[in-house]
């Protein structure tokens, strides 16, 4: 019996559809990643709306100023692509940083997927899947947007579903993502904030203190159902207020996304309830919520917004973590370096080390590089002119520092200062 049409035929087949996108999107990575991401954990859905579409374009609308507009297309990534949709939409309200916030969120997700590799290929592999095959995917996915953002290039709708994809990947254990995967998500964006609260009808989402008493600028992510195959699904979408007030719901789980504003909470209910009745666009379930198991969490949690994920991203090595000790030899007394602030990200150690240079006087500076190509820099304290041309760590004084412990980065680098202004060249740890 031959293959049905769209199969492949064997698994070699199957393996070459997977990296081969169709011929109307091009051959860039992205695309030829997020199919073989699919292919390769036996998602056939992956395929159906590139071959739906066969000989055009895959297109949202055009892009609102703030808004999106962007679909999640057909891949159960809702809880993953709509914190995408927030991060765009907190950047688009800052065009002198372009991207700012999706560039650090790509490398907090490729930093957790560098440190922890071969758990996630062994969960891929759980999967009946090449579980290396995944996470090459997923990686090499996550960092052409990266690239792409941090360039200051427009992300598009194709790299917006790649991208919301690969990180439901990351942190999905089932089908779908579960509360507390989402929440694993929060909490490795900067996102979380702890407040959340419970509703049991979509008009109740917006009754929510969390939701009623947003702020401009904040976002809320809400968790409820979607009609889905004659029954209903959990669902998880955006309700929020951008920068000058205006009330919005943004949900990336219809084709393209249904994007609704209001001057006021009330009427933004009122239109979304509306959109979800009868004929309209919109799929969200209307009624009470249905006993279903397991029972979904429903309800709307509040998003930390910019500064969260900024300071997660300065996090890489924490504030005050102990590093290693310098000491000179048996006639000095040793020093223990301790990081400081956070100075930013750089493309190179060459040009980490200018920024050190450009930094102020009174410290020394650790570089780590995490993930792969993105070197951070940070303030630690000065030392004595005694230790100052130091080249190498005291290893037995250091055995509980950072730098003497598991290589949790690709590199290291120290950078040791005087009080007065004295700076010295990098010397790698690791």
């Amino acid at each position: 019996m031959s293959a049905p049409a769209n199969e492949p035929a064997s698994r070699a087949d199957e393996e070459a559809a997977a990296v081969a996108p169709p011929a109307y999107l091009g051959s860039t990575p992205t695309v030829a990643g997020v199919l073989a991401l699919q292919r390769s954990a036996g998602n056939a859905a992956a395929c159906a709306l590139v071959q739906r579409h066969s000989g055009q374009a895959v297109l949202a609308r055009a892009p609102d100023p703030v808004l999106p507009g962007f679909s999640q297309g057909e891949y159960d990534s809702c809880g993953a692509a709509s914190l995408v949709t927030a991060l765009m939409i907190w950047d688009r309200q800052h065009p002198s940083t372009p991207n700012d916030l999706l560039v650090k969120a790509c490398n907090l997700v490729l930093g957790k997927m560098d440190t922890s590799r071969s758990a996630l290929v062994a969960k891929f592999a759980g999967m009946k899947a090449d579980g290396a095959k995944i996470y090459d995917a997923a990686h090499s996915a996550i960092t052409n947007v990266r690239d792409t953002a941090a360039a200051g290039g427009k992300i598009t709708a194709d790299e917006y579903k790649v991208l919301g994809l690969a990180i439901y990947r990351v942190y999905q254990t089932g089908a779908g993502l579960s509360t507390s995967e989402i929440e694993a998500i929060h909490q490795s964006l900067g996102l979380a904030t702890g407040k959340s609260e419970s509703a049991d009808t979509l008009g109740g989402i917006f009754d929510t203190t969390v939701v009623s008493g947003l702020t401009p600028g904040q976002i809320a992510q809400a968790g409820w159902l979607r009609r889905s195959g004659g029954g209903v699904v959990p669902h998880a979408f955006l309700i929020g207020r951008l920068e000058d007030g205006t009330w919005f719901l943004s949900d990336q789980g219809e084709d393209p996304a249904v994007e609704l504003q209001a001057p006021d909470v009330n009427v933004l209910r009122a239109s979304t309830l509306q959109a979800a009745g009868g004929q309209g666009r919109s799929h969200l379930h209307t009624g009470a919520k249905p006993a279903i198991l397991p029972a979904p969490w429903t309800g709307a949690k509040l998003l930390a917004g910019r500064e969260g994920v900024r300071k997660k991203a300065a996090t890489v090595v924490k504030p005050g973590t102990f590093l290693a000790e310098v000491d000179a030899g048996s006639f000095t007394t040793g020093e223990r370096l301790v990081a400081w602030d956070f100075l930013g990200t750089f493309d190179s150690i060459s040009s980490a080390h200018t920024g050190y240079l450009g930094s102020g006087s009174g410290h020394g500076a650790l570089v780590v590089e995490l993930p792969q190509g993105v070197f951070n820099l940070y303030k630690t304290n000065p030392v004595s002119d005694a230790n100052v041309s130091e080249t190498s760590i005291d290893v037995s004084d250091s055995k509980d520092g950072l730098l003497a412990g598991p290589h949790i980065y690709f590199h290291a680098w120290l950078m040791l200062g005087t009080k007065l202004g004295r700076k010295m060249s990098a010397f790698q740890i690791w």
